[in-house]
Protein backbone atom coordinates (compact mmCIF):
# COMPACT_ATOMS: atom_id res chain seq x y z
CA UNK A 1 0.00 0.00 0.00
CA UNK A 2 2.69 2.63 0.52
CA UNK A 3 3.78 2.03 -2.69
CA UNK A 4 0.29 3.76 -4.34
CA UNK A 5 1.51 7.30 -3.27
CA UNK A 6 4.83 7.17 -5.06
CA UNK A 7 3.25 5.46 -7.98
CA UNK A 8 0.41 8.38 -8.47
CA UNK A 9 2.98 10.67 -7.58
CA UNK A 10 5.42 9.72 -10.62
CA UNK A 11 2.24 9.27 -12.48
CA UNK A 12 0.98 12.48 -11.94
CA UNK A 13 4.51 13.84 -12.81
CA UNK A 14 5.11 12.71 -16.16
CA UNK A 15 1.17 13.51 -17.20
CA UNK A 16 2.33 17.06 -16.26
CA UNK A 17 4.27 18.34 -19.47
CA UNK A 18 1.46 16.84 -21.63
CA UNK A 19 -1.45 18.61 -19.59
CA UNK A 20 0.54 22.09 -19.37
CA UNK A 21 1.31 21.30 -23.18
CA UNK A 22 -2.36 21.26 -24.04
CA UNK A 23 -2.97 24.13 -21.79
CA UNK A 24 -1.10 26.38 -23.98
CA UNK A 25 -2.23 24.99 -26.98
CA UNK A 26 -5.76 25.88 -26.02
CA UNK A 27 -4.30 29.51 -25.60
CA UNK A 28 -2.58 29.70 -27.74
CA UNK A 29 -5.46 28.34 -30.56
CA UNK A 30 -7.32 30.99 -28.78
CA UNK A 31 -5.09 33.89 -29.39
CA UNK A 32 -4.57 32.90 -32.87
CA UNK A 33 -8.27 32.79 -33.41
CA UNK A 34 -8.64 36.49 -31.66
CA UNK A 35 -5.95 37.56 -33.72
CA UNK A 36 -7.38 36.29 -36.85
CA UNK A 37 -10.50 37.46 -36.27
CA UNK A 38 -10.18 40.92 -34.63
CA UNK A 39 -7.92 41.42 -38.17
CA UNK A 40 -11.22 40.88 -40.04
CA UNK A 41 -13.06 43.20 -38.58
CA UNK A 42 -10.41 46.13 -37.92
CA UNK A 43 -9.64 45.73 -41.53
CA UNK A 44 -13.57 46.06 -42.70
CA UNK A 45 -13.93 49.01 -40.29
CA UNK A 46 -11.33 51.02 -41.62
CA UNK A 47 -12.37 50.12 -45.05
CA UNK A 48 -15.95 51.17 -43.69
CA UNK A 49 -14.60 54.60 -42.39
CA UNK A 50 -13.22 55.48 -46.07
CA UNK A 51 -16.17 54.43 -47.79
CA UNK A 52 -18.68 56.44 -46.00
CA UNK A 53 -17.22 59.40 -44.19
CA UNK A 54 -18.82 61.85 -42.42
CA UNK A 55 -21.94 60.77 -39.69
CA UNK A 56 -22.71 61.76 -36.42
CA UNK A 57 -19.17 60.72 -34.90
CA UNK A 58 -17.75 63.74 -34.17
CA UNK A 59 -14.44 62.72 -33.37
CA UNK A 60 -13.62 60.93 -37.11
CA UNK A 61 -11.44 63.54 -38.33
CA UNK A 62 -13.50 65.96 -41.50
CA UNK A 63 -12.91 64.18 -44.34
CA UNK A 64 -12.09 66.17 -47.40
CA UNK A 65 -14.99 64.41 -49.73
CA UNK A 66 -18.14 63.12 -49.64
CA UNK A 67 -19.58 59.60 -49.95
CA UNK A 68 -19.65 57.83 -53.68
CA UNK A 69 -23.58 56.21 -53.67
CA UNK A 70 -23.86 55.83 -57.38
CA UNK A 71 -25.12 52.10 -58.20
CA UNK A 72 -21.43 50.95 -58.81
CA UNK A 73 -19.94 51.74 -55.26
CA UNK A 74 -23.31 49.93 -53.93
CA UNK A 75 -22.64 47.25 -55.60
CA UNK A 76 -18.72 47.23 -54.33
CA UNK A 77 -19.73 47.79 -50.42
CA UNK A 78 -22.47 44.57 -50.94
CA UNK A 79 -19.73 42.22 -52.43
CA UNK A 80 -17.24 43.42 -49.98
CA UNK A 81 -19.39 42.54 -46.97
CA UNK A 82 -20.44 39.35 -48.38
CA UNK A 83 -16.76 38.18 -48.90
CA UNK A 84 -15.84 39.65 -45.21
CA UNK A 85 -18.83 37.69 -43.58
CA UNK A 86 -17.71 34.40 -45.82
CA UNK A 87 -14.26 35.03 -43.77
CA UNK A 88 -16.14 35.42 -40.47
CA UNK A 89 -18.46 32.14 -40.79
CA UNK A 90 -15.17 30.54 -41.72
CA UNK A 91 -13.61 31.02 -38.54
CA UNK A 92 -14.59 28.40 -35.66
CA UNK A 93 -16.56 30.51 -32.66
CA UNK A 94 -15.30 28.20 -29.79
CA UNK A 95 -11.64 28.67 -30.23
CA UNK A 96 -12.48 32.59 -29.54
CA UNK A 97 -12.12 33.82 -26.09
CA UNK A 98 -15.25 34.51 -24.46
CA UNK A 99 -14.99 38.51 -25.25
CA UNK A 100 -14.56 37.68 -28.99
CA UNK A 101 -17.30 35.37 -29.07
CA UNK A 102 -19.85 37.94 -27.74
CA UNK A 103 -17.93 40.25 -30.34
CA UNK A 104 -18.43 37.70 -33.13
CA UNK A 105 -22.11 37.35 -32.29
CA UNK A 106 -23.02 41.05 -32.64
CA UNK A 107 -20.56 41.56 -35.47
CA UNK A 108 -21.85 38.93 -37.62
CA UNK A 109 -25.41 39.98 -37.41
CA UNK A 110 -24.14 43.49 -38.26
CA UNK A 111 -22.52 42.72 -41.54
CA UNK A 112 -25.88 41.06 -42.05
CA UNK A 113 -27.78 43.76 -41.51
CA UNK A 114 -25.11 45.60 -43.91
CA UNK A 115 -25.74 43.22 -46.33
CA UNK A 116 -29.21 43.18 -46.28
CA UNK A 117 -29.19 47.01 -46.66
CA UNK A 118 -27.77 46.65 -50.08
CA UNK A 119 -29.69 43.63 -51.02
CA UNK A 120 -32.75 45.20 -50.71
CA UNK A 121 -31.09 48.42 -52.38
CA UNK A 122 -32.03 50.56 -49.42
CA UNK A 123 -29.86 53.11 -50.90
CA UNK A 124 -32.87 54.17 -53.23
CA UNK A 125 -34.78 55.54 -50.69
CA UNK A 126 -32.07 58.23 -48.93
CA UNK A 127 -34.67 60.44 -47.45
CA UNK A 128 -38.11 59.75 -45.07
CA UNK A 129 -40.11 61.70 -42.77
CA UNK A 130 -37.61 61.63 -40.11
CA UNK A 131 -34.02 62.32 -41.91
CA UNK A 132 -32.41 62.69 -45.08
CA UNK A 133 -28.79 63.24 -46.73
CA UNK A 134 -29.66 66.59 -47.50
CA UNK A 135 -29.90 67.58 -43.82
CA UNK A 136 -27.22 65.14 -42.48
CA UNK A 137 -25.15 67.71 -42.85
CA UNK A 138 -25.90 69.25 -39.60
CA UNK A 139 -23.78 66.86 -37.81
CA UNK A 140 -20.78 67.90 -39.18
CA UNK A 141 -21.72 71.89 -39.72
CA UNK A 142 -22.30 71.77 -35.82
CA UNK A 143 -19.69 69.29 -34.39
CA UNK A 144 -16.22 71.69 -33.08
CA UNK A 145 -13.56 72.52 -35.86
CA UNK A 146 -10.39 72.35 -34.28
CA UNK A 147 -7.69 72.54 -36.81
CA UNK A 148 -7.49 74.33 -40.03
CA UNK A 149 -7.57 71.23 -42.03
CA UNK A 150 -11.41 71.13 -40.63
CA UNK A 151 -12.01 74.05 -42.04
CA UNK A 152 -10.84 73.39 -45.79
CA UNK A 153 -11.95 69.62 -45.58
CA UNK A 154 -15.30 71.20 -45.01
CA UNK A 155 -15.55 73.76 -47.71
CA UNK A 156 -13.92 71.02 -49.76
CA UNK A 157 -17.04 68.80 -48.62
CA UNK A 158 -18.96 71.52 -49.89
CA UNK A 159 -17.82 71.80 -53.16
CA UNK A 160 -18.51 67.96 -53.32
CA UNK A 161 -22.38 68.80 -52.76
CA UNK A 162 -23.26 68.75 -56.52
CA UNK A 163 -21.90 65.50 -57.46
CA UNK A 164 -23.39 64.08 -54.41
CA UNK A 165 -27.06 65.19 -54.69
CA UNK A 166 -26.90 63.99 -58.21
CA UNK A 167 -25.86 60.55 -57.44
CA UNK A 168 -28.33 61.03 -54.67
CA UNK A 169 -31.38 61.73 -56.94
CA UNK A 170 -30.39 59.22 -59.32
CA UNK A 171 -30.78 56.15 -56.63
CA UNK A 172 -34.38 57.70 -56.23
CA UNK A 173 -35.11 57.78 -59.21
CA UNK A 174 -34.94 53.96 -59.71
CA UNK A 175 -36.45 53.43 -55.76
CA UNK A 176 -39.54 55.83 -58.06
CA UNK A 177 -39.53 53.12 -60.87
CA UNK A 178 -40.11 50.26 -58.67
CA UNK A 179 -41.95 51.51 -56.17
CA UNK A 180 -39.50 51.72 -53.45
CA UNK A 181 -40.11 55.04 -51.73
CA UNK A 182 -41.43 56.27 -48.36
CA UNK A 183 -45.22 56.95 -47.93
CA UNK A 184 -46.25 60.19 -50.20
CA UNK A 185 -48.13 61.72 -46.93
CA UNK A 186 -44.80 61.26 -44.71
CA UNK A 187 -42.80 63.70 -47.35
CA UNK A 188 -45.05 66.71 -46.70
CA UNK A 189 -43.46 69.28 -45.61
CA UNK A 190 -40.23 68.04 -46.18
CA UNK A 191 -39.05 70.32 -48.90
CA UNK A 192 -39.02 73.35 -45.82
CA UNK A 193 -35.63 71.79 -45.15
CA UNK A 194 -34.23 72.40 -48.58
CA UNK A 195 -36.05 75.87 -48.74
CA UNK A 196 -34.32 76.93 -45.62
CA UNK A 197 -31.02 76.47 -47.25
CA UNK A 198 -31.96 77.99 -50.70
CA UNK A 199 -33.95 81.14 -49.46
CA UNK A 200 -30.81 82.09 -46.72
CA UNK A 201 -27.87 83.99 -47.15
CA UNK A 202 -24.78 82.27 -47.93
CA UNK A 203 -23.87 83.99 -44.12
CA UNK A 204 -26.93 83.00 -42.86
CA UNK A 205 -26.96 79.03 -43.96
CA UNK A 206 -26.16 76.39 -41.63
CA UNK A 207 -23.62 75.47 -43.67
CA UNK A 208 -21.47 78.45 -42.42
CA UNK A 209 -21.90 77.97 -38.89
CA UNK A 210 -18.28 76.41 -38.57
CA UNK A 211 -17.06 80.22 -39.81
CA UNK A 212 -18.82 82.08 -37.23
CA UNK A 213 -16.48 81.75 -34.42
CA UNK A 214 -12.96 79.99 -35.39
CA UNK A 215 -10.83 79.74 -32.21
CA UNK A 216 -7.17 79.15 -33.04
CA UNK A 217 -7.23 80.25 -36.36
CA UNK A 218 -5.32 83.95 -37.48
CA UNK A 219 -7.17 86.75 -38.28
CA UNK A 220 -6.27 86.37 -41.79
CA UNK A 221 -6.50 83.12 -42.58
CA UNK A 222 -10.18 83.48 -40.73
CA UNK A 223 -11.03 86.09 -43.58
CA UNK A 224 -9.40 83.67 -46.30
CA UNK A 225 -11.37 80.85 -44.84
CA UNK A 226 -14.69 83.09 -44.63
CA UNK A 227 -14.65 84.09 -48.50
CA UNK A 228 -13.79 80.47 -49.80
CA UNK A 229 -16.83 78.97 -47.90
CA UNK A 230 -19.30 82.23 -48.86
CA UNK A 231 -18.12 81.37 -52.60
CA UNK A 232 -18.48 77.15 -51.94
CA UNK A 233 -22.00 78.55 -50.30
CA UNK A 234 -23.26 80.57 -52.77
CA UNK A 235 -21.75 78.87 -56.05
CA UNK A 236 -22.05 74.77 -55.18
CA UNK A 237 -24.36 74.11 -52.71
CA UNK A 238 -27.06 76.84 -52.83
CA UNK A 239 -27.24 75.32 -56.46
CA UNK A 240 -27.33 72.03 -55.85
CA UNK A 241 -30.30 72.24 -53.37
CA UNK A 242 -32.14 74.58 -55.73
CA UNK A 243 -31.93 71.49 -58.23
CA UNK A 244 -32.92 68.71 -55.29
CA UNK A 245 -35.89 71.07 -54.97
CA UNK A 246 -36.95 71.14 -58.48
CA UNK A 247 -36.81 67.33 -58.56
CA UNK A 248 -38.66 67.13 -55.23
CA UNK A 249 -41.81 68.87 -56.23
CA UNK A 250 -41.33 67.89 -59.60
CA UNK A 251 -40.91 64.60 -59.26
CA UNK A 252 -40.44 62.60 -56.02
CA UNK A 253 -43.60 63.72 -53.90
CA UNK A 254 -45.80 63.42 -57.00
CA UNK A 255 -44.53 59.95 -57.94
CA UNK A 256 -44.28 58.73 -54.73
CA UNK A 257 -46.39 55.91 -53.28
CA UNK A 258 -49.67 56.63 -51.40
CA UNK A 259 -49.50 53.12 -49.48
CA UNK A 260 -48.55 53.33 -46.03
CA UNK A 261 -47.25 49.62 -44.86
CA UNK A 262 -43.21 47.97 -45.85
CA UNK A 263 -45.00 45.21 -46.31
CA UNK A 264 -46.57 47.14 -49.79
CA UNK A 265 -43.05 47.93 -51.13
CA UNK A 266 -41.28 45.93 -53.54
CA UNK A 267 -40.58 42.14 -51.75
CA UNK A 268 -42.05 44.18 -49.10
CA UNK A 269 -42.79 41.13 -46.33
CA UNK A 270 -39.09 40.22 -46.18
CA UNK A 271 -38.14 43.64 -46.42
CA UNK A 272 -39.98 44.22 -43.06
CA UNK A 273 -38.72 41.28 -41.87
CA UNK A 274 -35.08 42.36 -42.33
CA UNK A 275 -35.74 45.31 -40.39
CA UNK A 276 -37.18 43.53 -37.57
CA UNK A 277 -34.00 41.89 -37.35
CA UNK A 278 -31.66 45.42 -37.46
CA UNK A 279 -33.64 47.10 -35.61
CA UNK A 280 -34.84 44.79 -32.87
CA UNK A 281 -31.77 42.02 -33.35
CA UNK A 282 -34.85 39.77 -33.14
CA UNK A 283 -36.08 36.94 -35.87
CA UNK A 284 -39.75 37.46 -34.99
CA UNK A 285 -43.13 37.41 -36.74
CA UNK A 286 -44.41 40.95 -36.98
CA UNK A 287 -47.45 39.45 -35.54
CA UNK A 288 -45.54 38.14 -32.79
CA UNK A 289 -44.08 41.57 -32.06
CA UNK A 290 -47.45 43.35 -31.58
CA UNK A 291 -49.07 40.22 -29.44
CA UNK A 292 -46.05 41.20 -27.34
CA UNK A 293 -46.28 44.70 -27.12
CA UNK A 294 -50.37 44.60 -26.42
CA UNK A 295 -49.31 42.25 -23.00
CA UNK A 296 -46.10 44.74 -21.89
CA UNK A 297 -48.72 47.37 -22.09
CA UNK A 298 -51.24 45.63 -20.08
CA UNK A 299 -48.65 44.60 -18.02
CA UNK A 300 -47.39 47.86 -17.27
CA UNK A 301 -50.44 49.78 -16.96
CA UNK A 302 -51.50 47.68 -13.97
CA UNK A 303 -48.20 48.66 -12.53
CA UNK A 304 -49.38 52.05 -13.21
CA UNK A 305 -52.87 51.48 -11.03
CA UNK A 306 -50.96 49.68 -8.57
CA UNK A 307 -48.82 52.77 -7.86
CA UNK A 308 -51.58 55.21 -8.29
CA UNK A 309 -53.73 53.26 -5.47
CA UNK A 310 -50.55 53.26 -3.27
CA UNK A 311 -50.25 56.75 -3.23
CA UNK A 312 -53.97 56.81 -1.77
CA UNK A 313 -55.68 58.59 -4.45
CA UNK A 314 -59.29 57.75 -4.55
CA UNK A 315 -60.46 58.70 -8.49
CA UNK A 316 -59.67 56.46 -11.87
CA UNK A 317 -56.45 56.72 -13.93
CA UNK A 318 -57.91 59.83 -16.49
CA UNK A 319 -58.30 61.73 -13.21
CA UNK A 320 -54.98 60.59 -11.71
CA UNK A 321 -53.35 62.02 -14.58
CA UNK A 322 -55.03 65.40 -14.52
CA UNK A 323 -54.03 65.45 -11.44
CA UNK A 324 -50.12 65.07 -11.86
CA UNK A 325 -50.11 67.06 -14.51
CA UNK A 326 -52.09 70.18 -12.94
CA UNK A 327 -51.07 70.14 -9.17
CA UNK A 328 -48.68 73.30 -8.21
CA UNK A 329 -46.50 70.52 -6.13
CA UNK A 330 -45.14 68.99 -9.08
CA UNK A 331 -44.02 72.32 -10.61
CA UNK A 332 -40.47 73.27 -10.50
CA UNK A 333 -40.60 77.78 -9.38
CA UNK A 334 -37.51 78.59 -10.29
CA UNK A 335 -35.15 77.92 -13.18
CA UNK A 336 -32.09 76.24 -10.88
CA UNK A 337 -34.92 74.05 -9.54
CA UNK A 338 -36.19 72.75 -12.56
CA UNK A 339 -32.98 71.71 -13.70
CA UNK A 340 -31.67 70.05 -10.34
CA UNK A 341 -34.87 67.89 -10.25
CA UNK A 342 -34.19 67.16 -13.42
CA UNK A 343 -30.87 66.38 -13.71
CA UNK A 344 -31.18 64.11 -9.94
CA UNK A 345 -34.74 62.35 -11.75
CA UNK A 346 -32.15 61.64 -14.83
CA UNK A 347 -29.48 60.33 -12.14
CA UNK A 348 -32.12 58.20 -10.30
CA UNK A 349 -33.06 56.58 -13.16
CA UNK A 350 -29.36 56.04 -14.47
CA UNK A 351 -29.34 54.16 -11.29
CA UNK A 352 -31.72 51.78 -12.16
CA UNK A 353 -32.11 51.46 -15.93
CA UNK A 354 -29.77 48.27 -16.31
CA UNK A 355 -32.19 46.77 -14.18
CA UNK A 356 -35.02 47.58 -16.29
CA UNK A 357 -33.78 47.36 -19.55
CA UNK A 358 -31.27 45.15 -21.46
CA UNK A 359 -28.63 46.97 -22.76
CA UNK A 360 -25.50 46.84 -24.64
CA UNK A 361 -22.73 45.28 -23.21
CA UNK A 362 -19.49 47.35 -22.82
CA UNK A 363 -16.36 45.81 -24.79
CA UNK A 364 -19.08 44.62 -27.80
CA UNK A 365 -20.33 46.11 -30.87
CA UNK A 366 -22.16 49.68 -30.53
CA UNK A 367 -25.70 50.47 -31.05
CA UNK A 368 -26.25 51.93 -35.09
CA UNK A 369 -28.35 54.59 -35.17
CA UNK A 370 -30.49 54.74 -38.81
CA UNK A 371 -30.53 52.51 -41.55
CA UNK A 372 -28.57 54.22 -43.79
CA UNK A 373 -25.86 55.65 -42.13
CA UNK A 374 -22.06 54.09 -41.36
CA UNK A 375 -22.02 51.38 -37.79
CA UNK A 376 -20.25 51.87 -35.19
CA UNK A 377 -17.84 49.05 -34.55
CA UNK A 378 -16.34 47.26 -31.98
CA UNK A 379 -14.86 49.03 -28.58
CA UNK A 380 -11.43 48.95 -28.61
CA UNK A 381 -11.13 51.13 -25.55
CA UNK A 382 -12.23 54.86 -24.06
CA UNK A 383 -13.37 57.28 -25.99
CA UNK A 384 -14.75 55.36 -28.91
CA UNK A 385 -17.37 58.05 -30.17
CA UNK A 386 -20.82 56.71 -29.65
CA UNK A 387 -19.35 53.38 -27.67
CA UNK A 388 -19.63 52.10 -24.35
CA UNK A 389 -16.84 53.83 -21.93
CA UNK A 390 -15.40 51.41 -19.16
CA UNK A 391 -15.67 54.44 -16.66
CA UNK A 392 -19.57 54.91 -16.84
CA UNK A 393 -20.44 50.71 -17.21
CA UNK A 394 -21.96 49.55 -13.67
CA UNK A 395 -22.81 45.62 -13.84
CA UNK A 396 -26.82 44.79 -13.68
CA UNK A 397 -26.12 41.14 -11.80
CA UNK A 398 -26.18 40.65 -8.35
CA UNK A 399 -22.48 40.07 -7.49
CA UNK A 400 -23.10 36.43 -7.08
CA UNK A 401 -23.97 36.40 -10.71
CA UNK A 402 -21.03 38.49 -12.10
CA UNK A 403 -18.51 36.57 -13.84
CA UNK A 404 -14.58 36.84 -13.09
CA UNK A 405 -11.95 37.75 -14.77
CA UNK A 406 -10.99 40.11 -17.69
CA UNK A 407 -14.71 39.99 -19.36
CA UNK A 408 -16.20 40.38 -16.26
CA UNK A 409 -17.80 44.26 -17.29
CA UNK A 410 -19.12 42.89 -20.10
CA UNK A 411 -22.29 41.23 -18.55
CA UNK A 412 -25.17 43.88 -18.19
CA UNK A 413 -23.02 46.73 -18.38
CA UNK A 414 -24.56 50.57 -18.93
CA UNK A 415 -24.04 52.74 -21.07
CA UNK A 416 -22.95 56.61 -20.49
CA UNK A 417 -25.28 59.47 -21.52
CA UNK A 418 -23.10 60.97 -24.49
CA UNK A 419 -21.72 64.40 -23.89
CA UNK A 420 -20.78 65.81 -27.14
CA UNK A 421 -20.16 69.67 -25.18
CA UNK A 422 -17.59 67.71 -23.07
CA UNK A 423 -14.49 66.95 -25.94
CA UNK A 424 -12.98 69.72 -27.23
CA UNK A 425 -15.45 72.50 -26.28
CA UNK A 426 -14.31 75.94 -27.44
CA UNK A 427 -14.91 79.58 -26.99
CA UNK A 428 -16.01 81.32 -23.32
CA UNK A 429 -15.23 79.95 -19.89
CA UNK A 430 -19.05 80.56 -19.21
CA UNK A 431 -21.21 77.43 -18.51
CA UNK A 432 -24.54 77.02 -20.29
CA UNK A 433 -27.27 75.46 -18.60
CA UNK A 434 -27.10 72.60 -20.82
CA UNK A 435 -23.30 72.06 -20.10
CA UNK A 436 -24.29 72.15 -16.24
CA UNK A 437 -27.01 69.36 -16.37
CA UNK A 438 -24.29 67.18 -17.82
CA UNK A 439 -21.72 68.22 -15.14
CA UNK A 440 -24.46 67.58 -12.64
CA UNK A 441 -25.77 64.26 -14.02
CA UNK A 442 -22.18 62.76 -14.17
CA UNK A 443 -21.18 64.37 -10.22
CA UNK A 444 -24.73 62.78 -9.34
CA UNK A 445 -24.43 59.73 -11.34
CA UNK A 446 -20.81 58.94 -9.17
CA UNK A 447 -22.44 59.89 -5.87
CA UNK A 448 -25.09 57.06 -6.77
CA UNK A 449 -23.30 54.15 -8.19
CA UNK A 450 -21.63 54.66 -4.58
CA UNK A 451 -25.10 54.71 -2.53
CA UNK A 452 -26.81 52.24 -4.64
CA UNK A 453 -27.23 49.01 -2.83
CA UNK A 454 -27.41 45.32 -3.88
CA UNK A 455 -31.18 45.07 -4.39
CA UNK A 456 -31.40 47.73 -6.93
CA UNK A 457 -32.98 50.45 -4.89
CA UNK A 458 -31.25 53.46 -4.12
Amino acid sequence: MPELPARAATLLLLALPAVLAGGCSREARQQFADERFRGIYEAEWRWRREQLPGGEDGNKPLADHLPKVDPASQEQRREYWERTLRRVNALARADLSAGEQLNYDIYRAQLQVLIDDQRFRDFEMPANSDSSFWTDFGYSARRPFRTLTDYEHWIAQMRDIPRYFAEQEEEMRAGLKRGFTPPRVTLAGRDASITAVTNATPEGSLYYTPFREMPGIGAEKQAALRAAAVAAIREAVQPAYVRLLEFMRGEYLPGARTTLAAEALPDGESYYRAKIREFTTLDMDPAAIHELGVREVERLHAAMLEEMHATGFTGDFPQFLGFLRTDPRFYAKTPQELLMRAAWIAKVFDGKASTLVRLPAAGALCDQAGARRPRAVLHRGPGRAGCVSPQYLRSAEPPALQPRGPHAARVGARARVSDPDRDGAQGSARVSPQQLHLRLRRGLGALLREARRGDGHV
